[in-house]
């Protein structure tokens, strides 16, 4: 009954109110897990700060920072976070550091984008440490990685002297609502942070504190002249509504805006209303108001010198004009169709060009996010690019897209997507890729299910034939790649010539479950199959794509064999 299988009533009514398709958007492109992965033990670990959300005795929900050298933060066990910080004299979170406390926990590096959540308990206080005051042990409920969209990337470095003196820091200004110099600073601001919670009743899986990133460019809140009240838009996001299904069922919420010139921090707690069918800014789904209770300023809190690096290309713009599309509020990169491959009878392969050169910052396994207009309405969608970055061009992409029922883009497109057809790309995103999945390391064991094999398919042409950056000699990589019958196999002529062409470092071994094909393996892939044909396994990184209902029964058959889970790159595919 863990809450990773649970999505709370507040979430679902959302998701039915805004006519989400669970089927096709269950945990899109995440797997929320009951553990963390390595690369998410390892990226909290190697963190300045970590956002906190918590609950305050009078259940109010508080957004906190918690800092310290890289290292504050440890993780002894998969299902485990061990904190060692000095927490910001006079914030609220002192206070609810306790044995049982829900937490809420979000590690966000803003200079590469990449963010992680973390909901869980604190199982354990310890204050007999001497150089940090603050130390407790948080236990895992759940754990997901977020897409990079809307995030603002700054470069950070620690102001060793300010981290010292966290301690004679001056408690903060309370006041019920905002001066002028606050509104001026939230009126700037392009990031800010959203505790939310939902607890029912302390038995109920689904309860917890969710705390989140939001984004946007300087504007994107507005602040009533008076100073109290807010109003910010929802952009599109994972569908999953962590935090409004939250404030759905529970309006009071804590936010956090951090003051990157001058490190100053404001905490606001509120109460939130979900406004449906407002859409009063470019790219709203709906808007959210917030009216203020309680203000506390903290001056000069944070510990870093921040340097703005680039605006996220999807942030919407934060007033309509011309060129900006309403719905997504973004202007995006156009691409047309050149040439259309028929992979297998229900996937094709679309390669799309532009005028601009939209694939020089792609690292191969990443996904394009997509705004695609079907009779009128713009849908947005995230699909793996299946080439590589090429220094022939990159002015093109491919992307490989296959029918499924209930599928409404990817159906439209298969019947409909003919040469001059034309999509917008609006940018991309995600950590699935040729670099953490080598991870500096050269044994490498992929798994692939379905379209799960996009992703490898970029790494592979990334690594052996489109524009090798990497250092390919002592590469041994093997691919176990599951699919229905030999038809269904996609991409099977390439990646039986890369195998050729990689000079033995590249091993395919396909998979049929509903055909005995020569020179195939056939059946479900078990951890029979998984030891005689790999026998190394245990020295091999592993990364795998499939389908969910293919990637929880291979990470039971990789348990069995004794494979470290948490060395487990994953990326589920249901996009």
């Amino acid at each position: 009954s863990m809450r990773h299988n649970k999505l709370h009533e507040g979430e679902i009514a959302l998701q039915k109110i805004n006519k989400v398709d669970l089927a096709i958007y269950q945990d899109a492109g995440r797997i929320m897990r009951p553990f963390m992965p390595d690369q998410h033990r390892n990226f909290f670990e190697s963190q300045p700060y970590l956002i906190l959300g918590s609950i305050d005795e009078e259940s109010r929900p508080w957004a906190s920072i918690v800092v310290g050298k890289p290292g504050f933060a440890t993780s002894p066990h998969e299902t485990l976070l061990q904190i060692c910080t000095n927490i910001i004299p006079g914030d609220p979170l002192k206070k609810s550091i306790r044995s049982g406390a829900y937490i809420g926990l979000l590690g966000i590096e803003l200079a590469t984008k990449r963010r992680n959540r973390m909901n869980g308990k604190i199982i354990k206080v310890d204050s007999s440490q001497t150089s940090a005051t603050d130390n407790f042990l948080v236990k895992v409920d759940l754990s997901f990685g977020n897409c990079p969209k809307y995030i603002q990337s700054r470069a950070i470095k620690i102001d060793e002297k300010k981290l010292s003196e966290i301690h004679q820091i001056q408690p903060p200004a309370l006041s019920s609502s905002l001066s002028q110099d606050q509104i001026g600073v939230i009126r700037k601001s392009d990031t800010f942070f959203i505790a939310s919670s939902y607890i029912p009743n302390e038995t109920d899986p689904s309860s917890g504190v969710d705390v989140s990133h939001r984004g946007g460019k300087p504007g994107f809140v507005q602040v009533q002249d008076d100073g109290t009240t807010l109003k910010w838009p929802d952009y599109v996001g994972n569908y999953l509504f962590n935090t409004l299904g939250n404030l759905y069922k529970n309006p009071k919420c804590g936010l956090m805006f951090p003051d990157f010139d001058n490190g100053d921090l404001l905490q606001i707690y509120g109460e939130a209303t979900i406004l449906m069918d407002d859409k009063s800014m470019p790219g709203a789904q709906r808007m959210v108001q917030f009216v203020i209770k309680q203000v506390r300023h903290t001056r000069v809190a944070l510990p870093f010198n921040w340097k703005y690096l680039d605006t996220s290309p999807y942030s919407p713009e934060v007033e309509f004009r011309e060129g900006i599309n309403p719905q997504t509020g973004v202007a995006g990169y156009p691409l047309v169709v050149r040439d259309i491959i028929l992979e297998t009878p229900d996937t094709k392969t679309y390669h799309l060009s532009g005028e601009i050169a939209v694939t020089t910052d792609q690292i191969p396994g990443q996904y394009g996010t997509f705004d695609i207009e079907i009779n009128g309405t713009h849908y947005i969608r995230t699909w793996t690019i299946s080439s590589a970055p090429s220094n022939r061009s990159n002015y093109s992409l491919k992307i490989t897209v296959k029918r499924k029922r209930g599928g409404v883009v990817s159906n439209w497109m298969f019947d409909h997507f003919t040469l001059g057809s034309t999509i917008t790309l609006t940018g991309l995103g995600g950590d699935f890729t040729m670099n953490t999945a080598l991870n500096n390391d050269h044994k490498l064991l992929m798994i692939a299910a379905g379209t799960g094999i996009t992703p490898f398919m970029s790494m592979l042409r990334g690594l052996f034939t489109s524009y090798p950056t990497h250092n390919i000699n002592n590469l041994d990589i093997v691919l176990l790649y599951s699919s229905k019958t030999r038809e269904d196999t996609i991409f099977i002529d390439e990646l039986t010539t890369l195998t050729t062409v990689s000079k033995g470092r590249f091993k395919l071994l396909g998979v049929t479950t509903q055909e005995n094909v020569d020179g195939s393996l056939y059946g479900r892939i078990n951890k029979k199959m998984v030891i005689e044909n790999v026998p190394d396994l245990l020295s091999r990184r592993v990364a795998m794509c499939g389908p969910e209902e293919f990637m929880k029964p291979m990470l039971g058959e990789l348990k069995e064999l004794n494979y470290p889970l948490a060395n487990c790159l994953l990326e589920n595919y249901n996009f």
